[in-house]
C-alpha cells in the first residue's frame, strides 16, 4: 500500500480496516475443494512488529470442506526474511504453518 507512519489514509478508505482488507484480498487466495473461495474480514490486530488479521471463508459450510490450497504473497516480496504465520480451524481441528519466500503456499486435508 506504500504508507509511511503518521501519513493519512486516502481518501477512498473511511478506516485502516478497509485498508488492511483490501490487502489481504490483493495478496492471499484460497482454494477450496479446487474453487476460489470468497474471504470475509473479521478484525485485526497489532501486536508489533506484527499485525494480526481475522478471516473467514464466506458462504462454505465446515462440514463441506475437504482440502483447502492457501497461497499468500504478503510483504515477501519486499522481505527476505518474511515470515506469515498462518492458523486454520475447521471442524474443531487447528492447523497452524507459516509461509514465506520460498513457501508461499499450502495445501490441508480434512
Amino acid at each position: 500500500m506504500g504508507l509511511k507512519p503518521g501519513e493519512e489514509l486516502p481518501a477512498k478508505y473511511s478506516g485502516s480496516d478497509q485498508l488492511i482488507n483490501d490487502f489481504i484480498l490483493k495478496n492471499v487466495k484460497v482454494v477450496v475443494n479446487g474453487k476460489v473461495a470468497k474471504l470475509k474480514y473479521k478484525e485485526s490486530y497489532s501486536a508489533p512488529p506484527a499485525i494480526w488479521t481475522e478471516m473467514e471463508l464466506e458462504g462454505i459450510q465446515a462440514a463441506d470442506i475437504k482440502t483447502m490450497e492457501i497461497y499468500n504473497d504478503i510483504m515477501v516480496s519486499l522481505y527476505r526474511d518474511q515470515t506469515n504465520i498462518i492458523n486454520v480451524a475447521i471442524k474443531n481441528t487447528k492447523k497452524n504453518f507459516s509461509l514465506g519466500k520460498n513457501d508461499r503456499s499450502a495445501k490441508l486435508v480434512f
